[in-house]
């Protein structure tokens, strides 16, 4: 069976069991098809009443008068665009991800280096409270840095 011969099925399937007036629902994870006044018996299309939206995180598009074919078109094409942009999403977290460890880690370092620095300063016989102002730290925060040996 094709994806678009399962597709129609499923969707058929939903709307004969779908009560007068109700959306039929049909999703794969990544579009959701809503259909609207589809005869539960003759599910040919296009009908008259029919109201189908086709949607994705990205994109709705609103349908009347077309034909399975049509729909399954629309229903690949937004899945397509959809699938391009989470590739580019992934792709954009790992890039973020990626800098942000680089950052943290640079942070530790920095801040290993200047409590090495405090410390030193501290064991030169600089005030506690010079060091606390250079370092632009509180007196308290000194003192604990101190103790972190």
């Amino acid at each position: 069976m094709s994806s678009f011969e399962e597709f129609q099925a499923e969707l058929s399937a939903t709307i004969a069991a779908q009560r007068i007036g109700r959306d039929a629902i049909w999703t794969d994870g990544t579009v959701t098809v809503r259909a609207r006044g589809i005869s539960r018996v003759n599910q040919t299309l296009p009908q008259p009443t029919a109201e189908i939206t086709v949607e994705t995180a990205f994109e709705e598009r609103h349908l009347r008068d077309v034909d399975w074919g049509e729909l399954w078109a629309t229903v690949d094409d937004l899945r397509t665009d959809a699938q391009q942009q989470q590739t580019r999403r992934r792709m954009q977290l790992t890039s973020t991800a990626s800098h942000h460890r680089r950052a943290e880690a640079a942070a530790r370092t920095a801040l290993q280096a200047r409590d090495a620095v405090i410390r030193d300063a501290l064991d030169c016989g600089i005030p506690a409270t010079e060091v606390a102002k250079i370092a632009q730290l509180s007196e308290p925060a000194v003192y604990k840095i101190a103790r972190q040996r």
